[in-house]
């Protein structure tokens, strides 16, 4: 990835969406890039909803995550 990259992480799993918080984070090179809950609860403008996500089979509500790699 190149400096100014977008991540984005989407999961309705609650351990998941933990766990890649949490590493990502701890990586040290990557801002996150949400300043309210709502930044995070809902999902980007330009989301496009899955089969998987329409089947509400997960134990939270999705989560979207977007984080931008820090430069060098």
């Amino acid at each position: 990835m190149k400096p100014g990259a977008h991540l984005r992480f989407a999961t309705d799993v609650r351990s998941y969406a933990d766990e890649a918080l949490q590493k990502i984070l701890a990586h040290g090179q990557f801002d996150w890039l949400a300043e309210k809950a709502d930044d995070w609860r809902r999902p980007p403008t330009d989301h496009v909803r899955t089969r998987y996500e329409s089947k509400n089979l997960g134990d939270i509500a999705p989560v979207f995550y977007e984080f931008s790699l820090k430069s060098s």
